[in-house]
Parts: structure tokens; sequence; C-alpha cells
């Protein structure tokens, strides 16, 4: 009898292709870039680490705003703090997918001071922007208490200090004013705050009214929702509600209807200024 070979089936080598991140950390400082957005990406990574003066590692850019990771925050709070200690105090731990997680944190000095009462970070599936993460419900509530409590200790510090960098970089024309308010942004900024769908764009809440000053010279592309949003956002935290408020404070004639992406830059840089002195 004849030995008849057994056929092999021949399985075709499929190649997943990772679909591209929406933020951007380390991976963008460890290779070439690519094209201009990775060339821009990777500036504001290192312009923004050169004004916190942390590692470029310790920061990401997520909808194209830089923000400090856990390893930036954490690089921060030891400078200002050496030997500063992260005690933890659980709520709730997930048990599941599903679940709920909910961790408390606090900062204690080297020599055993408490530096701020418990702060509450939480995590579910519906608060989570990336889809990818589901199943990590109790690091990220971990993580997000731990970056909350670095932020309520040493936030305001941080902010002043960049904001000083960020004055110096912009004056001997290191970066454009449009880098400098996506910089000062970052220690306000979090990857949970960032709208991570390209399709939904983060809501607005007018400033009430906007002041209506007539046509202006365009002097770039005019100011999209996300600018518009940023200048709502920041005027809202420092108590202002109208346009004429915001003038006022900043010292600037705002043509709301016209503003262009340099003008809007300006507007939140000087907001981002009166923030870190309050």
């Amino acid at each position: 009898m004849r030995k008849t070979k057994k056929k092999k089936n021949k399985r075709a080598l499929v190649v997943k292709k990772d679909k591209e991140l929406f933020w951007a950390g380390a991976q963008r400082l460890m290779r070439k870039p690519t094209n201009q957005k990775e060339v821009n990406e990777r500036a504001l990574i290192q312009f923004t680490a050169e004004a916190a003066k942390i590692s470029p590692f310790g920061i990401n850019i997520l909808g194209n705003l830089p923000y400090f990771n856990e390893m930036g925050s954490e690089e921060k709070a030891e400078q200002y703090s050496s030997g500063v200690k992260f005690v933890y105090n659980w709520i709730k731990r997930s048990e599941n997918d599903q679940d709920k997680a909910v961790c408390e944190c606090k900062l204690v000095s080297k020599a055993g001071k408490d530096l701020c009462d418990w702060i509450t970070g939480e995590c579910s599936p519906t608060s989570m922007r990336m889809r990818t993460l589901a199943g990590y419900q109790n690091h990220l509530a971990q993580t997000r208490a731990k970056i909350r409590a670095i932020k309520k200790v040493f936030g305001l510090k941080i902010h002043k200090d960049m904001m000083r960098e960020i004055g110096k970089m912009l004056e001997v024309g290191k970066i454009s004013e449009e880098q400098a308010s996506k910089i000062g942004s970052a220690i306000t900024t979090s990857a949970e705050e960032v709208n991570t769908d390209r399709n939904q764009p983060a809501p607005v809440v007018p400033l009430v009214k906007p002041l209506a000053t007539g046509p202006s010279k365009v002097d770039g592309l005019m100011a999209g929702v996300a600018e518009k949003g940023r200048i709502t956002s920041e005027a809202k935290a420092l108590g202002m509600e109208t346009i004429k408020e915001v003038e006022k404070k900043i010292g600037l004639i705002i043509d709301w209807n016209n503003l262009t992406k340099k003008q809007a830059s300006t507007v939140l840089f000087k907001l981002l200024e009166l923030k870190g002195k309050k």
C-alpha cells in the first residue's frame, strides 16, 4: 500500500495593524518621526518637559494637548518634597470588568506628616475614555487618586513655576504662542478630561453672548471649537461668565466671532497666567 501524504493546511499569516493611538508619549521619543504631526508632538513633549523640568517620558499627549502622566507627576512631587510617600485606602475594589473601583490617596512627607487629606479616585467602565483599558478599573482608580492628590498639594506651585519658564521660552522665541498655551495647560489637563473621540468635539458652553466688535483682519486660521472651549473652561474656572469680564481681566479686546488661533492662544495664555497668580 502506498502511503498517502497528508496535506498540511497552510494557514494564512494575518498581520494585524495597530490602530493609530490618539495619545503619544515615550514612543514619540524612541522612534524617528515619520510625518509632520509626529514632529509637532515630539516638540510639544520636549518643550513641556523643559518647562516642567522633568523627563520627557513624564509627558504624554492626548487630543493634541500635553499632560503629566503618573511618572511625571511623581517626579514633580519628589522635587518639591524629597522622600514623599503615597498612602492608599481602598474603599471598593473592582472584582470584574463591569465593576466600579474607588481608591483614596494622600501624600505623606518623609518625616511622616500628612500633606493633604484623603483624595478620592474612582473608575468604572462608563468613566473610561479608552475601551482598551476595560478591566483595569483598580489600577486606574489608584492612579487617578495619586495624580489628584499630587495636584492638590503641588498643583499651584507646579503651574506657577511652569508659567515662569514658559514666559522665558516665549520671550526668546523658542516656542510659539500656540505652543505656550498648550504647554501651560499640562498641569490642569489629564487623560480622563480629554475627549478621545475624533468625531465628537468637546462640548462648549458659550460665555453668555459673545461681544460683537465687527469684522477683524484674519491673521491665521480661525479658532475652532477646541480653542474656544479651552478659553471658556479656563474663564469659568476663574469666575468669569462674560467676554467683557475676560477682556477687563486680561486687558485685551476679544472679537469672539472672528477669533483666530493665534489670538486664542494669546487669550488662553493670559488666562493661565491669571490662574497661576490665584
